[in-house]
């Protein structure tokens, strides 16, 4: 090599050498800027509880029952008009994941796949999946801000599939299944970064694991980034499943003497002014009345594990030194009514099953203090990330209240906002009544107005029926109706084409009964619904139903409208195709909504099913008492398709009814089951001496009964 070429091969070294070393200061200039900045970054903590509603978190309560949230309260401020947007689990969680109303991430079920609640709305955990949300909520948000994210509990509502997986943007991924305390399925990725499934043992209780597990992953979590927790425990909603109940063990003596606060909307006296879902509904007699006493109970002591784990949430930062940098925020995902205006329910328009606690503190919090600012569930999201200093995403439908944090008095409440939309599809169902509760409501700062899709309305005065006992929705001028219907519009957002469901069928190929029954369903859209087209075939004949006979050609037929122009519109149309002359035939019915904006559906909504216009007949062959006081009796049902199952009904002279063990004073029957050749039987305990009624009745698959049932008194001597 040339002394010329060795110098530059010197220079281009060095040249590398000092490009390194720039590149090596920016490297650790970068990590010092990090650093620096996640330092300044405040820790965040959200608990979201699962169907407490507002007074299961008021101060007293805490300061008797629940001290560590209690601690929280005493250091923070308390949002006395927090809203959920969505009063139902599965929609209320996807709305303060991803900051949106339900109705724009078309979510609007717990399991669309459960017919009979869902009048034919879509909309759960699997499409938030498949849309793509799961993998871009508040956790991707906020790991991209610079945090270390970490979920533990429930994330949506069901239903699930085997291919379960780590949602991207979270560090730590716990997701705790099904709606059960105990044997708690769970899939995670503490052993293995792709998750496992495992399911906890017979004697632990999913509350007190899923504490443990946060205790831990605070105090392992590197200080050299902020942590954001987002802890869903199940308590205090009730177990789905009987097996372990939903208390831990040693707190199943605690409390014995709780009972349900009470005020004058507790099995309320007259409710006569309000729409058909509360109206129908009778007063709540003494079995039910016990029933939610014990459901009480049972949920405080399951808040009671909640607040454990709390305390272990508390100890971990205690341990770490974050506590001064750390804002934690109490909330729930929805309200809830213990015999409050006859219901024991969540999914309904009234305040109870809507209002749910907010309680922060951190940072800047004043203490002790009270915000009665109209707030919601959709303002987390936002709030978290102009609490993270990271940018907001333009599709928010929430607004951040960060600024409430610092100074409550820095906005007067009734300034703060105007108005927000409460939503719900997916109907309830309460002491053998479908409760059809498809609505959509103005909530503001002291009055909330409802638009139900069967044409109902309701409207109260916060300030002055703060237990909304009266309902003056008759009394508004129709301007009024016109000017809130506008402001329901003008936070909707605009859908690419109207909705139509189906509800009744309620599923493919089921059978329904005769000789004439009503096809229902609601349409959707949010500019109103101007009318619903249906087209029925007769699939035997490949024939069309015009309204009053058969034709060959295909032909429309208009369905009857319940809220004409509203945004959500129940639909019906009386269906008699065969009267009494053929038995059972099968049928397609589609259903296309049209917008008062002009548009008609993009995907019609399409039933199969068979109807059936007879009814079945059931005799009693066979009825006598035994030498043991037993009342034994046998018969058969018969009918044009198999009997599915025949009800007894068993009276003593003193006017009770049997319930296959207990006697009661309200009427009562059971049901046993009929074998394929259409037989039955049944044999009693031990009766006392007396005379005895028995009523059977059949029924069919497609849920026709007899209508001249047969009866028998026999007496024990």
């Amino acid at each position: 090599m040339s002394p010329r070429s060795a110098s530059i091969e010197i220079q281009r070294f060095v040249a590398r050498l000092g490009n390194f070393c720039c590149l090596g200061f920016a490297f650790f200039l970068s990590l010092a800027t990090r650093e620096s900045n996640a330092s300044e970054q405040p820790n965040i903590i959200l608990i979201n509880l699962d169907d407490a509603d507002r007074g299961m978190l008021e101060k007293a309560v805490l300061a008797k029952h629940f001290p560590n949230i209690h601690s929280i309260a005493k250091k923070g401020l308390t949002f006395s008009n927090f809203h959920v947007t969505s009063p139902l689990c599965g929609p209320s969680r996807a709305c303060l994941l991803r900051g949106q109303y339900a109705h724009v991430l078309n979510h609007r079920t717990n399991n669309a796949a459960a017919h009979e609640f869902t009048p034919g709305f879509d909309g759960d955990y699997l499409s938030f999946r498949e849309q793509g949300h799961a993998d871009n909520d508040f956790g991707k948000w906020m790991q991209a801000a610079g945090y270390h994210t970490a979920f533990v509990g429930k994330y949506i509502n069901g239903p699930f599939t085997s291919k379960a997986r780590i949602h991207e943007g979270w560090n730590d991924f716990y997701h705790s299944r099904h709606g059960v305390y105990f044997r708690t399925p769970r899939f995670t990725n503490r052993y293995d970064v792709l998750g496992r499934h495992e399911t906890l043992h017979a004697g632990q209780y999913r509350t007190d694991v899923e504490g443990l597990d946060l205790g831990r992953i605070i105090r392992q979590a590197s200080r050299q980034r902020p942590l954001f927790v987002y802890f869903a425990p199940y308590g205090p909603h009730s177990a789905t499943d009987e097996s372990g109940g939903m208390v831990d063990a040693k707190f199943k003596g605690l409390w014995p003497h709780l009972r349900v606060p009470q005020n004058t909307s507790y099995n309320e006296l007259q409710n006569e002014d309000k729409p058909s879902i509360y109206s129908q509904l009778p007063r709540m007699n003494q079995r039910i009345r016990d029933k939610v006493e014990d459901l009480y109970r049972q949920r405080m002591l399951a808040t009671k594990s909640v607040d454990i784990a709390v305390g272990r949430i508390l100890r971990a930062l205690e341990q770490t030194n974050r506590v001064d940098n750390t804002y934690i925020m109490v909330t729930s995902d929805n309200g809830f009514l213990l015999g409050h205006h006859r219901l024991l329910a969540k999914g309904v328009s009234l305040t109870q099953a809507t209002n749910v606690p907010l309680i922060v503190c951190g940072p800047g919090v004043p203490q002790n203090r009270l915000a009665r600012h109209l707030t919601a569930h959709i303002d987390i999201a936002p709030t978290l990330l102009d609490l993270a200093g990271a940018p907001t995403q333009p599709f928010f439908d929430g607004k951040s209240f960060k600024p409430l944090l610092q100074d409550p008095t820095s906005v007067p409440p009734r300034q703060w906002r105007d108005s927000f939309l409460v939503e719900n599809w997916q109907n309830k169902f309460f002491t053998h009544h479908r409760l059809a509760a498809t609505f959509v409501q103005l909530r503001m700062f002291d009055s909330a107005y409802t638009e139900w899709a069967d044409g109902s309305s309701e409207y109260y005065t916060l300030d002055n029926d703060p237990l909304e006992l009266e309902n003056i929705a008759s009394t508004l001028p129709e301007v009024q109706k016109r000017i809130f219907r506008a402001r329901i519009a003008d936070h909707r957002r605009a859908m690419e084409s109207p909705l139509a469901t189906i509800e009744t069928p309620s599923e493919d190929f089921g059978t329904i009964s005769g000789p004439a029954f009503f096809l229902r369903g609601v349409a959707e859209d949010s500019s109103g619904i101007r009318r619903v087209d249906l087209v029925i075939r007769e699939a035997s004949t490949n024939r069309f139903w015009n309204g009053n006979t058969w034709q060959a050609s295909r032909t429309t037929i208009q369905a009857h409208l319940k809220n004409p122009e509203g945004i959500l519109c129940e639909w019906t149309y009386r269906f008699d195709p065969t009267g009494k002359s053929r038995a059972i035939d099968s049928y397609v019915v589609t259903a296309r909504a049209f917008s008062q904006n002009g548009k008609s559906s993009d995907k019609v909504g399409v039933r199969r099913f068979r109807f059936d216009s007879f009814s079945p007949s059931t005799e009693i062959d066979f009825a006598q008492v035994t030498a043991s006081r037993r009342l034994a009796i046998e018969g058969t049902a018969h009918d044009n398709q198999r009997v599915k199952r025949v009800s007894l009904e068993i009276r003593n002279q003193q006017g009770q009814f049997f319930d296959r063990k207990n006697w009661r004073n309200d009427p009562t029957s059971f049901f046993m089951p009929v074998d394929n050749q259409g037989n039955w039987s049944w044999r009693s305990p031990p009766f006392s001496r007396g005379r005895y009624r028995v009523k059977v009745v059949a029924q069919d698959v497609a849920k026709n009964v007899d209508l001249h049932p047969p009866v028998r008194t026999l007496v024990i001597e």
